[in-house]
């Protein structure tokens, strides 16, 4: 299944809108990562790891237990990223230098932003299971992002969602051509309140 990673209040983006989509990054396998702290107070050098594991077309997805206090990363992290082919970044935490963020365009959905930087030292796990406000992400998960907000689903589903997803935008564009007619009456509406007597 396609799993929506929870957003209000949970997860911000900061960069524009266009969409991006890539492997998250654990570090049990190759294709992908995710980190785990097990207290708020662990942070950079585990990131500093899981970047330096990353291949193009990676998403890193951190699960920072949903701490405020500190950033998890920032602007140098992100160039280091995109120079590795970090497509972005997943934070269920905080980051910083949001402003470069937005400049570079380059994805990053995050709980909150702080101006303190991360610690430096501290326990992480690479490549395992994580949760990202409640929602669990495996190692080598596909994430798709848009301004709206990120999805998780396991690359075997590929396929049966990129069919869904064909179907579900040919139905809308039939629905907008409706709309466009300009009448009170519309078909798509009424195949919903068709069964319930209204």
């Amino acid at each position: 299944a396609t799993h929506a990673l929870p957003r209000s209040p949970s997860l911000l983006r900061t960069a524009r809108a266009r969409a991006r989509a890539g492997y998250n990054v654990c570090i049990t396998r190759p294709s992908s990562s995710t980190l785990r702290y097990p207290s708020p107070l662990a942070r950079a050098t585990t990131c500093y790891k899981a970047l330096m594991m990353m291949s193009p077309g990676h998403v890193l997805v951190v699960d920072g237990a949903g701490d405020l206090t500190n950033a998890i990363v920032g602007e140098l992290l992100m160039l280091y990223a995109r120079g590795r082919g970090c497509v972005g970044f997943v934070i269920d935490g905080s980051a910083r230098d949001s402003g470069a963020f937005l400049r570079a365009d380059f994805p990053c959905y995050v709980r909150g932003v702080s101006h303190r930087g991360p610690y430096k030292t501290g326990p992480g796990a690479i490549n395992v299971p994580i949760s990202v406000g409640g929602q669990v992400v495996q190692p080598g998960d596909i994430l798709v992002g848009d301004e709206d907000g990120v999805v998780s689903f396991p690359p075997t589903i590929v396929d049966a969602l990129i069919a869904a997803a064909r179907r579900s935008a040919s139905e809308e564009r039939n629905i907008k051509a409706e709309i466009d007619n300009g009448r009170v009456e519309q078909s798509w509406i009424q195949r919903t309140l068709d069964p319930h007597g209204l």
